[in-house]
């Protein structure tokens, strides 16, 4: 029987049980008080639209094409998180968290942020993500729960962000709080 028909009642059975956007990490107070300037897009889904299926399940390794508009001339590097903020969770489930984007950077090609990606990948510094890993989770929402709602984060910062070994979000959290020069966010959603 398959995984996902396994599943499936648990979905059903937590679909009451979701995060919530108020955990996410550009909410941080701190952060969400920088005006959201930067447009973060994909060539692959619209902000608010469904993320495609070949950028999502428990096996994928690719992740979407991301772009966004220039930044602010003070910035020093740039940070991008995904969090779910539907995962039954007390707190948005962290899927990426990456650091050192240059700020001469625009794009992320399809796959960046995968463990082999593509060879005109800009170098990146992955944090610690929800399971523990150094490394991009694809959108996976749990069958039966309903639609997930994935935000994909973007911050300039004021610092070259860099760090002597992998950091958790709470780490991160603290080493970007005061150093947010802009920030964007792009929303997609998945629903199994």
């Amino acid at each position: 029987m398959p995984i996902q028909l396994l599943l499936r009642p648990l979905g059903r059975l937590l679909r009451g049980v979701r995060a919530g956007t108020e955990g996410l990490l550009s909410n941080d107070a701190e952060i969400a008080a920088v005006a959201p300037s930067l447009r973060l897009t994909s060539a692959a889904f619209a902000d608010g639209g469904a993320i495609p299926p070949q950028y999502c399940g428990e096996l994928v390794d690719r992740s979407p094409p991301l772009a966004w508009s220039p930044v602010p001339a003070q910035t020093q590097s740039l940070a991008l998180i995904m969090e779910d903020a539907d995962a039954p969770w007390p707190r948005p489930l962290l899927h990426v968290l990456v650091f050192g984007i240059s700020p001469r950077v625009r794009a992320l090609p399809e796959g960046a942020l995968a463990r082999q990606p593509p060879a005109d990948t800009p170098a990146l510094v992955f944090g610690y993500n929800a399971l523990g890993k150094r490394r991009y989770l694809a959108p996976a929402a749990l069958p039966g729960h309903g639609p997930h709602r994935y935000y994909f984060q973007l911050l300039a910062l004021d610092i070259p962000l860099s760090f002597r070994c992998a950091v958790r979000r709470r780490e991160a959290l603290a080493a970007i709080k005061g150093h947010v020069l802009a920030r964007g966010t792009l929303m997609g959603t998945l629903q199994r």
